[in-house]
């Protein structure tokens, strides 16, 4: 995918390869493997890729011999205990941040010499580049159970989210950086931030929920 600006040969593009596999024994133990594999222009060659893989389990309980014959049975239609733990990434940034970008003013100021007293064209600098910065990056983990309850006219579901982000993509503001460099600072990969959330839904579930 590329969008260029118009007029330019400046294009901001992206890549992607996804694959999955899955996995299933005795409708009793689930597993998937996910992953992408990104590319993205916004920042320098080097730093172009980025790998994000996600993996999840799955143990459908109420299948166990042992469960279907223990007092549980007799309270849960249907119980599977799920986790998952992925990594996912941004490149929440203006493109071209790394390159150093001059542009070009036709009435920079007045010139020299044989100029003088004319307006001629000057180079400003588009801020300072940095060349280091890349995807920013969350870990994420999600634990879960299902439940069916009431000769399955009732659904229960409970979650709970925890997100680890790091190598946050900002910009770090300086109230005297143009005395001392000039120009505008560039964004860093600088911000961490830990999220979390829990959730329970209660639902009718429909028939074709209740069997699966």
């Amino acid at each position: 995918i590329a969008s260029c600006l118009v007029g330019s040969e400046m294009c901001i593009r992206d890549r992607s390869y996804i694959g999955r596999a899955n996995y299933k024994y005795d409708n009793r133990y689930l597993a998937q493997f996910v992953f992408r594999y990104d590319a993205s222009t916004k920042f320098a060659p080097e730093n172009y890729w980025g790998f994000f893989p996600t993996g999840s389990l799955g143990w459908v309980a109420s299948e166990e011999s042992f469960f279907k014959n223990s007092v549980l049975g007799k309270i849960f239609d249907f119980m599977k205990v799920r986790y998952s733990l992925g990594k996912t990434g941004k490149d929440n940034v203006e493109a071209w941040q790394w390159l150093q970008i001059y542009n070009i003013n036709p009435t920079g100021g007045m010139g020299f010499g044989s100029l003088g007293g004319q307006y001629v064209s000057g180079a400003i600098i588009n801020g300072t580049a940095n060349r280091d910065i890349k995807w920013d990056t969350t870990i994420k983990q999600n634990f879960g159970l299902d439940m069916n309850v009431l000769d399955n006219r009732l659904s229960i579901t409970t979650d709970f989210y925890y997100d680890k982000t790091k190598d946050l993509i900002m910009f770090v503001s300086d109230p005297e950086e143009p005395i001392y460099i000039g120009s505008k600072l560039p964004s860093v990969n600088y911000g961490k931030k830990n999220a979390w959330l829990s959730l329970i839904h209660i639902s009718e579930p429909t028939r074709q929920e209740a069997i699966s």
